[in-house]
């Protein structure tokens, strides 16, 4: 079988003990929908997407021989989020730094006007993360400290049509979150 853990806005599969696998959706049936057809192509050895489609063609882009990697296309709710607009297709891979990942979330965008807009929008969201977690009282800074760190490294660059969010996760880090 395939254990799974349903997430707020998604579910996680772990097909062994060194895979995971998120999906994630605004719409609850979207992602338990994406997660039995995940779960069959699991059990199956193969998937039914296509290497033509859209992300397919996505998939060949990325390095599925990294620590970490992905590849999504927001759907229609997704794409109005000012974070998100400019890419409504993004890959993702990471590589291990000694303890650490360093990580790149990226996309290719066609209006340079959009893309300013979500690097603005990105670069607002992690300053405002950063400010309520050196503002968060109830928890002692050396719990806070992994989070404030992956917070600090990242950075969102865009250059002509490309745009990407790069940053460095720390090895505590998991400690941090699941406290």
């Amino acid at each position: 079988g395939v254990d799974g853990i349903a997430l707020d806005e998604g579910y996680m599969l772990l097909p062994s003990p060194t895979e995971m696998v998120i999906l994630c959706d605004y719409d609850s049936a979207g992602w338990m929908a994406h997660a039995q057809e995940m779960v069959r192509a699991l059990k199956a050895g193969k998937g039914e997407l296509s290497p033509t489609s859209a992300v397919g063609k996505m998939l060949d882009t990325v390095r599925t021989g990294a620590v970490a990697w992905g590849a999504s296309t927001g759907n229609d709710a997704m794409i109005k989020e000012p974070m998100f607009a400019a890419f409504p297709q993004r890959t993702r891979r990471a590589t291990r730094d000694g303890q650490k990942l360093a990580f790149t979330i990226a996309g290719k965008g066609k209006n340079a006007e959009a893309i300013k807009a979500t690097q603005d929008a990105l670069t607002d969201a992690i300053k405002a993360e950063l400010t309520d977690l050196q503002g968060d009282k109830w928890v002692p800074d050396s719990e806070l400290g992994p989070a404030v760190a992956l917070f600090r490294s990242m950075k969102v660059e865009a250059a002509g049509d490309h745009g990407a969010l790069t940053g460095t996760v720390p090895a505590d880090i998991t400690r941090t979150f699941i406290q």
